[in-house]
This record gives C-alpha cells, sequence and structure tokens, in this order.
C-alpha cells in the first residue's frame, strides 16, 4: 500500500513537471512568433482607412488599440471634423522603417494630405510601439493653438503616464479629448502656454532687478546728493 502511495506521488510529481516545461515551451513559441510577425512598415505600406471609410480615422494594423478605444478615437475625429476644428489621423505600429518616428509621420502624414485644404487644419498622430514614442503633426492653421511646446505638454500630462503603465487604450483616447476641449475652448486645465509663462518669468526677473539692484542704487544716489 504504502509503495503505491510512492509511485502515485511520483507520477504527480512527474506530470507537474511536464505540465510546467510545456507551458513554458508554449510561451516561448508565442513569443517568437509575436517576433517573427512583428512588420516594420514603410509609409506607403500603411493603409489610409478614410478612403474606406469617411468616419474611420484610425489606422491600426496590428491591433495595439481594443475596438472600443478605436471606437471612441473616431467618434472624437469624428466630432472635430464636423465642427471643422481640425481633420485627425491616427496610426498605431509596432515597427517602422526607417526607424525616426518624427520623419516617417511627416512623410506618411504629408503624403496622405491630412486636413483641409484651405484650412490646413491636419493633425496627424503617430504611436509606434517598440521605440514607445508618439508624435504629432499639425498642419499651419492648429499651430497657434498647438505649437510644439503645447504638444509636448499634452503628451506629458495626459498620454505618456498611461503608456508607461502599458495602457495604449487610455494614453490615446485621453489624449485625443484633451487636444477636442483645447481647441474647442482654447484652454486646458493644467497645460499653460509657454509663451505666456516665458513672459510671466520675464517680468517677474524685471521686478526683482528694480526691486534688489535698481532701487537700492536710486536711494544711495539720493543720500549722497542730499549729503
Amino acid at each position: 500500500m504504502i509503495y503505491k502511495l510512492i509511485e502515485i506521488a511520483r507520477f504527480v510529481y512527474m506530470m507537474k513537471r511536464i505540465l510546467r516545461y510545456m507551458a513554458v515551451t508554449l510561451l516561448c513559441v508565442m513569443s517568437l512568433v509575436t517576433v517573427l510577425s512583428a512588420k516594420d512598415y514603410r509609409v506607403e505600406e500603411i493603409r489610409n482607412v478614410q478612403l474606406a471609410n469617411r468616419t474611420h480615422f484610425v489606422s491600426n494594423p496590428d491591433g495595439i488599440l481594443s475596438r472600443e478605444a478605436v471606437a471612441e478615437l473616431n467618434d472624437v475625429a469624428l466630432s472635430l471634423k464636423e465642427r471643422g476644428l481640425a481633420e485627425v489621423a491616427i496610426v498605431v505600429v509596432s515597427s517602422i522603417d526607417p526607424d525616426d518616428p518624427f520623419t516617417f509621420a511627416v512623410d506618411l502624414f504629408e503624403k496622405w494630405g491630412v486636413g483641409n485644404e484651405k484650412a490646413d487644419n491636419g493633425l496627424g498622430i503617430l504611436l509606434v510601439d517598440d521605440v514607445h514614442e508618439i508624435r504629432f503633426v499639425t498642419g499651419y492653421g492648429l499651430e497657434g493653438v498647438l505649437p510644439d511646446a503645447r504638444c509636448v505638454q499634452l503628451q506629458h500630462e495626459y498620454m505618456l503616464p498611461h503608456f508607461r503603465d502599458g495602457d495604449y487604450d487610455r494614453g490615446m483616447v485621453e489624449g485625443l479629448r484633451a487636444i477636442d476641449t483645447l481647441l474647442s475652448s482654447g484652454e486646458l486645465e493644467g497645460v499653460t502656454n509657454s509663451e505666456e509663462e516665458e513672459r510671466e518669468a520675464m517680468i517677474a526677473g524685471l521686478v526683482i532687478v528694480v526691486l534688489l539692484v535698481i532701487l537700492p542704487l536710486a536711494l544711495l544716489l539720493i543720500a549722497s546728493f542730499k549729503a
């Protein structure tokens, strides 16, 4: 009886080891398949989804974003377009070739002709997963509201914190909603205009110089003349 129990225990132990090895092997195979199937996209290889459906604005060929996130982004982008505020194109891919996201984004969105021709209000957003970078490309019609400094602030405030947690869905949706709010009202809590900050800093610096340098010198000169 004891011998049989020992044999059963050995069998159970061996089966656990076999199942563990099988699970590890399966994970390795899945990772290898993912790596091998990852595509380095060229500009001409990314499909412009708006050509097939004018209410679609998100090219998501690798399925990095969920269907729910894509649907929400499409809704916000369509609203921006219908109100004449901006025409948006969003591309989310695993990898690109060449691997410079800025140059790639400029070439891609210029090729697509994003934005109204008269208003030049195009906004292209490119997210590249393997290099963990996001880039905005804006038309001249949006540069007054979305200068480069403001775009970087939006990314750091609303998108990158979620990207670092691996939540691309929330980062992209919150980022585009923040852009919607900014274009609609011209203001956004937590995001300030860098030019205004520079002017305020300059004024504060001049006040300090006057109080600490010019005023004491003036008082000394007045005192010396009186003496």
